[in-house]
Formats: C-alpha cells, structure tokens, sequence
C-alpha cells in the first residue's frame, strides 16, 4: 500500500523560476506504509528490502524510516540510477522523515554489478554526508547503511 504525499509549497509554476523551466522538482514522494503482516521490526524491514532489490539490473537507494523506539515508520526509494552508479535525493530523504516523525533512518543500497556487497569510496562518502546532514537538521541519524548485492549471502 503506497501513500502519495504533496507538499503544496514545493509546487512551483513557471513564473516562480523568472519563466523559464530550468529545473523541475519533484513534488510528490510515494511514502511506502509498512505491512504489518510482513514488517514487524527492523530485521523483517531490512530482509524485506534486500529481497526486493537485491534482483534488480540498475542501481537503487531505498530508506527505512524510524521512530525514537526504532520502529518502522515507512520506507521509500531515494535514489534510482545505472547498472554502476545511483544518485540519491537527501531532499526526498529529509522530506519523509519529518512527515513520518522519524529520528532515524536506514539506508539500503544494491550493487548489481559486483560480485560482493564491499562499499565504495562513494558509498562510505554518502553515509557521512548524510549523517552530517541529518545531525544538523534536529538530531537525526543514519542508523545503518547496508550493501546487497545478487552474490551477498
């Protein structure tokens, strides 16, 4: 069950941006409610996840979102890229987490092109930066960052 949530203030018109279309923000998230027959605890969100991408062709960030008594609140794709790289939206990412009150989040990322689920310099970067961020904004923080892959046992 997917839940599309819309921030009106993110909604910008042409003439906002001086009439040119220089860019186009995404303004809608497809917040991910967790099933409550599947997704009991952290574990069973993570397992669940793994499972979903770890098939994929093309890279892609999913984010686990968690209350103060790390309970799930929610989950969502944040990033979407190639066959070796995938970009991710730390907007989209700050954006659910305060509309589902999380304090805590987890990062889940595939590695469809490698034999082993090792992180890459990016992989390590992005885990710091996004933890830095999400410190800075109301003490949150990045609880994990996991690697799949089709090879990770």
């Amino acid at each position: 069950m997917t839940e599309d949530i819309f921030n009106p203030d993110l909604d910008l018109t042409e003439e906002d941006i001086h009439g040119r279309t220089l860019f186009k923000l995404e303004t809608r998230v497809t917040l991910q409610k967790t099933p409550a027959s599947k997704i009991r605890c952290v574990g069973d969100a993570i397992e669940y996840l793994c499972k979903e991408i770890s098939t994929l062709t093309y890279e892609a960030v999913y984010a686990i979102f968690l209350d103060t008594s790390h309970d799930v609140t929610g989950f969502a794709q944040v990033g979407h890229g190639t066959l070796d790289w995938s970009g991710m939206n730390t907007s989209k990412i700050l954006q659910c987490m305060l509309l589902t009150n999380s304090k805590a989040l987890i990062l889940i990322h595939n590695h469809p092109s490698f034999d082993d689920a090792c992180p890459s310099y990016v992989d390590l970067m992005t885990a710091r930066k996004t933890n830095a961020l999400l410190h800075e904004v109301d003490d949150m923080f990045l609880y994990d960052f996991i690697i799949t892959s089709p090879c990770a046992e």
